[in-house]
């Protein structure tokens, strides 16, 4: 993450925090007069305010990378929509208890205030070297896609960075077709060093269209991960045989042929008409090579564009429904990419132990 990611997660949670720290101190004094006096009062009006002043928060406009900063200052579960889970399982527990539930309000807010203090000091800093990044066109149209090759998929030399990028022009070339468009109109606007990650600029057809195939991707990548923990535990006690190694692979194989056939008949969907041959084939190399890419480690982000009510009188009703679909789209993948980095940490902790090493193809 470059510090301009960093000066705009600070401003995306100064847009918030305000309102944010308002809410929960209302919910806060609710609980704490129940948790000290004998009078209660109801504490449903000011949790709903808060929950669906959560769940409205643009949580889908951060990177996977903010959203990891968000969980190291302690603030991810207490914003957006985890958030509104949080709190609404806290008050609503069935053993609930007005102490506890009050001091895990409290800790909220301190959490929340200590976080904003450390992202305002961070964007003070900034402004007060002058620096001035060069400003990107902000294209109707276009949306930001982050790819990230972590894991089994880096690229540790210029052998492996030749080979991702023909790996990545057909996947663009394969997805890009399927909306009518060139590979060519998927512009490479920055990039990081590290865990390299990629940063295009594409166009809201084609990432409606990678986002939905990311989706798909993951969930396999995910049920592929979980079957090579299964081999890794059966590993581990000593009873793996050839013929129980043999039928994992045919799992593995099985799992991700039907991703494919899935993801070819949602796109034949999406987009009435625009498949044959050609078009087939190279969404089916594109597909394939997804598939590798995920199970490798690699990782496919996106960042959405500003909900429709703020774009109302630009884009109109036709606008807006495509930027819904858009996001929809979008918190899919995301919601699918979260469970996936867990279940691929602890196999690869478990592949580890074990000594083994992870899926092939």
């Amino acid at each position: 993450m470059n510090i301009f990611e960093l000066y705009d997660l600070a401003s995306w949670y100064k847009t918030y925090l305000k309102p944010l720290r308002t809410l929960y101190t209302e919910l806060h004094n609710a609980t704490s007069n129940n948790a000290s006096q004998p009078s209660k009062v109801p504490i449903e009006a000011p949790l709903s305010a808060l929950v669906q002043f959560l769940n409205e928060m643009a949580i889908g406009q951060l990177s996977l990378q903010q959203l990891a900063l968000l969980r190291d200052l302690k603030v991810q579960e207490l914003v957006g929509p985890e958030g509104a889970r949080w709190i609404g399982s806290i008050v609503r527990a069935e053993a609930y208890d007005p102490a506890t539930t009050n001091q895990n309000v409290a800790d909220a807010i301190e959490a929340i205030n200590a976080a904003g203090q450390k992202l305002s000091g961070y964007a003070t800093a900034v402004d007060q070297l002058g620096l001035d990044r060069e400003k990107l066109s902000d294209e109707d149209g276009r949306i930001t896609v982050r790819i990230g090759f972590r894991n089994d998929a880096s690229i540790r030399n210029i052998k492996d960075w030749k080979t991702s990028a023909d790996e990545w022009y057909q996947i663009v070339r394969g997805v890009a077709m399927m909306s009518g468009e060139a590979p060519e109109d998927a512009k490479v606007i920055g990039a990081s060093t590290g865990s390299v990650i990629l940063v295009l600029s594409v166009t809201y057809a084609l990432s409606r269209l990678l986002a939905t195939i990311a989706k798909h991707i993951t969930s396999t990548a995910k049920e592929v991960l979980s079957l090579q923990a299964a081999l890794e535990n059966l590993r581990q006690q000593k009873i793996l045989t050839k013929t129980m190694e043999a039928e994992f692979d045919r799992l593995r194989n099985e799992a991700r042929a039907g991703a494919e056939k899935r993801i070819e008949a949602q796109i034949a969907a999406m987009v009435p008409g625009a498949v044959d041959g050609d078009k087939t084939n190279a969404l089916g190399k594109a597909i394939q090579k997804l598939l590798r890419f995920g199970e490798s480690g690699g990782e496919i982000d996106f960042v959405a564009p500003p909900p429709p009510d703020e774009n109302t009188e630009d884009n109109g009703a036709d606008g807006d429904g495509e930027t819904k679909e858009l996001i929809a789209a979008i918190l899919g993948a995301r919601n699918a990419i979260l469970p996936y980095q867990q279940e691929r940490e602890a196999v690869k902790l478990l592949s580890d132990k074990a000594g083994g090493g992870g899926p092939g193809w």
